[in-house]
């Protein structure tokens, strides 16, 4: 069933809007209007223009927008970025169900950053691993964003380039997407991805220092596969077993480096690999497969998936025959995302669009969730107009 396109357009009627540092008495400030616009369950718009501010109160914001209201229903969110939006702002213009951006807007990002009152010998350790756990945590839920976006613009990729071929009489258009080579248009977006990055990469190595993370975690992923294949077995389930396992690769890919020097690491390994496995990949990951009904199926396997004899055999043919094929762009996505979270990243609204940071440029003709729905209402309309004509010709008159 096509969306309403509601969902996809900014209305400022519906409006929240951010113009200052996010903090407690912004939230005071938002709170009554917030709940004034819930008592609809139409889409609201939230407009941003802030340099962030307290990631606690943004969260905040955010979820009094979504929460259930007493019937169970939840408000859509629109984010809207209108100037520049950095920090935890940017965060909360990324995390919009549907986020869109002005074409003169700014996106900065950086790591969470946190003021204590006093910083000692003592509290550094902790302030240290909370910062880190901190970033892991933003770093993974911007990639679930980040992950449907760029499954959005990989597969318009594939369907300009099958239109053409059907357009040239190459060959049908079913046949033109072949979705068995998926990986290899995960490669050719990634170039396209570089590409455009190129410009804040040059500054800032963002797409390098994403590759290298992206290479690691690959190889982590790869080796408890391939550990597993052994016979001897690695239960993920199993921290302990899991976490010595991970100690022992950095242990060799890092030698002579001191045991505690190598716990940050294998933290945030371990972070990764039981995400992977069981957290907010798979659920994405799956999200993502069901609502495609089919987009990552070959017609063969597709026919095998509508031979299932119950919904749960379908469930679980569609993950295991889908789910490998997008892995490569979860490792990217993570990478990415994770690296967002160092350093300093200001970014153009078209880059922000091509990491899948924003749904939508103002103006721009860049493929959108927006513009896709409002062609399939015209289609549907087209064709319910034509249904009817032959009716009304061999009416009597």
């Amino acid at each position: 069933m096509t969306p309403p396109t509601e969902i996809f357009k900014e209305n400022p009627a519906r409006g929240v809007f951010i113009r200052r540092e996010i903090d407690h008495s912004l939230f005071k400030e938002l709170f009554p209007r917030i709940l004034t616009l819930r008592q609809s369950n139409a889409p609201i718009c939230l407009y941003i223009e802030s340099h962030g501010g307290q990631i606690f109160f943004a969260d905040m914001i955010s979820s009094l927008i979504r929460c259930p209201n007493q019937d169970g229903k939840s408000n859509h969110l629109i984010t809207v970025g209108v100037g520049y939006v950095a920090s935890c702002a940017a965060d909360l213009l990324a995390l919009g169900d549907y986020a869109i951006i002005y074409p003169f807007g700014h996106v900065h990002y950086h790591g969470t950053r946190q003021t204590a009152s006093e910083v000692t010998l003592q509290n550094i350790p902790f302030l240290a691993g909370s910062l880190r756990n901190t970033n892991e945590q933003y770093a993974f839920r911007l990639a679930g964003k980040m992950f449907r976006r760029m499954t959005f613009l990989i597969l318009e990729m594939m369907m300009a380039k099958s239109f053409s071929k059907f357009q040239a009489g190459q060959q049908p258009i079913v046949q033109a997407l072949d979705i068995g080579k998926i990986d290899q248009e995960i490669q050719e977006f990634e170039a396209h991805l570089q590409k455009k990055l190129a410009g804040i990469d040059s500054e800032t190595k963002l797409f390098d220092e994403a590759s290298k993370k992206r290479t690691k975690f690959k190889d982590l992923v790869k080796s408890i596969r391939a550990f597993d294949k052994t016979g001897k077995g690695i239960d993920v389930n199993d921290q302990s077993t899991l976490f010595k396992h991970l100690l022992d690769l950095e242990t060799k890919s890092n030698p002579g480096v001191n045991l505690t020097d190598l716990l940050p690491f294998v933290e945030d390994d371990f972070q990764q690999i039981r995400d992977f496995f069981f957290g907010k990949f798979q659920r994405d990951l799956n999200a993502i497969i069901l609502e495609s009904q089919g987009a990552f199926l070959t017609p063969s396997e597709m026919k095998q998936w509508q031979s299932q004899p119950t919904q749960q055999s379908k469930l679980s043919f569609i993950i295991k025959t889908a789910a490998p094929r997008l892995e490569p762009l979860w490792f990217l996505v993570v990478s990415l995302a994770r690296t967002l979270q160092e350093g300093e990243f200001p970014l153009n609204p078209e880059e922000a669009y091509w990491l899948g940071l924003v749904d939508e440029i103002v103006g721009s003709n860049l493929p959108s969730l927006r513009s896709r729905t409002e062609d399939l209402r015209e289609m549907e309309r087209k064709m319910a107009a034509e249904q009817k004509a032959p009716l009304a010709q061999s009416s009597p008159t």
